[in-house]
């Protein structure tokens, strides 16, 4: 479970978080489907080494970094600042402000790939 980082890596779940960065890239987690298919693939093995006998099947890829970037219109185009001011908890969604004002709400999960972020750059 706690690969899928279920609880905070430090601090209590309503511990909150205001970080102002320059950049910060992200990994976004990997799908439920994804959990649940590797869950499946290590029960297996473990119960009987010789369930696959092609092999083990590809366990699934790590989702892509992604640098996080305001995405509002700005003048003819997308504002596309990284100059972000991020808020929030492990159980609530980012709350975010980029350096031109312009202020939109992200997932939970974009929460925790903030959080995590901060602790392995700490």
């Amino acid at each position: 479970m706690t690969a899928y980082d279920i609880a905070p890596p430090l601090g209590g779940p309503d511990q909150e978080y205001e970080v102002t960065v320059g950049k910060i890239t992200v990994t976004p987690p990997v799908t439920p489907g994804d959990a649940r298919y590797e869950g499946f693939v290590g029960s297996a093995l473990d119960a009987d080494s010789t369930f696959f006998e092609e092999g083990e099947p590809p366990l699934p890829e790590s989702s892509t970094p992604v640098t996080l970037a305001c995405q509002r219109p700005w003048d003819d185009g997308v504002c596309a600042s990284s100059r972000l001011r991020v808020r929030g908890t492990w159980d609530t969604p980012a709350a975010i402000t980029c350096e031109n004002g312009h202020t939109w709400q992200e997932s939970v999960d974009l929460m925790r790939c903030v959080i995590r972020a901060i602790h392995q750059t700490a």
